[in-house]
């Protein structure tokens, strides 16, 4: 009886034993997967911290629009804005133009003409007033533009030149500018009117047939001009062309080679209206015929004939 009491008791005891074996065992597996799982939370948050830039999305909000802590302006207060937007941009300027009309003198007379227009022009510029030769006589205003300085102003070859620049035209139905000279008149009083140019500014030139024009327009109205320079023209030297003349500064140009027009006419009116108190100056261009003188005067730079027009020496 005693033995089997001790054999159950054995039993019994063992099994108590066996129980708390396993359960030890099973306490310990769970505390090996618990602080396995630590470290594996542990690991991925290291990761995320070392890769936050790529590897976090943009939340949708974020993404179509700025928060509330990034709505402030583009520029911030401490920035300054360019000058674009402070500043009115300067306004573009205004090209050179050369265009033609037509001016009615009365019922039976028109002038056609040129006219140049500077860059940003405005009131109180002066005015060049050329005098075109023979072939340019006509009703055809096109007939200007084919020589000589209308040519290089129709060409842009004086874009520069801070002044307006009147070609008017003279009808075939007049032998000479003489005929035509308060026509030629009539026109400046127009231009100058009507651009606001300046009336102690008028400069009058011209090249041959519009040489000797230059001449005969201006002693027909010698208050009306600041400066001549007649180009391969003549005038009678007489008291009366002297005296309407010599108070003009002029300064004539001709060629020593020009047998259409003589030089000597020139020659002889400038040394004749010095000698009685005039300011004038002829310029004898050596071997020039009678047309290479625009070429050599209008179109050279150095002798600036179109900058003494306008005053500048």
């Amino acid at each position: 009886m005693k033995i089997k009491r001790k054999l159950l008791y054995s039993v019994v005891v063992l099994g108590i034993a066996i129980i708390i074996a396993a359960a030890f065992a099973s306490c310990k597996k769970a505390d090996t997967t618990s602080a396995r799982g630590v470290e594996n939370n542990s690991a991925a948050e290291i990761s995320i911290s070392e890769n936050s830039e790529v590897s976090i999305p943009i939340l949708p909000e974020r993404a179509e629009g700025k928060s509330s802590s990034e709505s402030e302006p583009e520029h911030s207060e401490s920035e300054t804005p360019s000058s674009e937007s402070k500043t009115e941009q300067p306004k573009a300027a205004s090209a050179a133009k050369f265009e033609s009309g037509s001016l009615k003198m009365n019922d039976k007379v028109s002038m056609n003409y040129w006219l140049f227009t500077p860059e940003n022009a405005a009131e109180g510029m002066p005015l060049i007033v050329y005098l075109h030769g023979g072939s340019g006589k006509g009703d055809d205003i096109a007939l200007l533009t084919e020589n000589g300085f209308c040519e290089g102003v129709y060409n842009g070859e004086f874009d520069d030149v801070p002044a307006y620049i009147l070609f008017p035209q003279l009808s075939s139905s007049y032998k000479g500018w003489s005929d035509a000279k308060r026509y030629v008149k009539q026109m400046i009083e127009f231009t100058v009117s009507k651009y606001g140019i300046d009336e102690n500014r008028i400069s009058l030139t011209g090249h041959s047939m519009g040489g000797t024009g230059t001449f005969t327009v201006a002693a027909a109205y010698p208050e009306l001009f600041f400066r001549i320079a007649p180009m391969s023209g003549s005038i009678a030297c007489t008291d009366e062309n002297i005296s309407a003349l010599k108070n003009i500064p002029i300064w004539a140009f001709v060629g020593s080679e020009d047998k259409l027009v003589l030089p000597e006419s020139s020659e002889k009116f400038i040394s004749a209206l010095n000698e009685n108190g005039g300011s004038g100056k002829i310029t004898i261009l050596d071997g020039a015929t009678h047309f290479d003188v625009p070429g050599l005067t209008y179109f050279d730079r150095e002798t600036d004939v179109i900058g003494w027009l306008l005053g500048n020496s």
